[in-house]
């Protein structure tokens, strides 16, 4: 990994980075290593949704990849990233 994960990232550290706008976000995701693997629940991703567009309820959400959905070439990468 190109960077070393802050203590405020541990999982059982009491308090963790809170982000609530895509901005805050960024500035978070700036502070980790680029290469550090995402898991959402049981999967090993997650899908990056805006609900609600062009609506005054407009916003960013994360979902669970549903590994039984996904592209070869998706899923190729991921057995790669995960050494499956």
């Amino acid at each position: 990994m190109d960077k070393k994960i802050g203590k405020e990232f541990y999982h059982g550290d009491e308090t963790h980075p809170v982000a609530l706008t895509v901005g805050e976000l960024q500035e978070i995701l700036d502070e980790l290593p680029k290469d550090l693997r995402i898991r959402h629940g049981f999967g090993k991703g997650i899908e990056v949704i805006v609900f609600n567009h062009d609506s005054d309820s407009e916003h960013l959400g994360f979902e669970e990849l549903d590994e039984n959905e996904l592209s070869e070439d998706l899923m190729e990468r991921i057995e790669e990233l995960w050494e499956i």
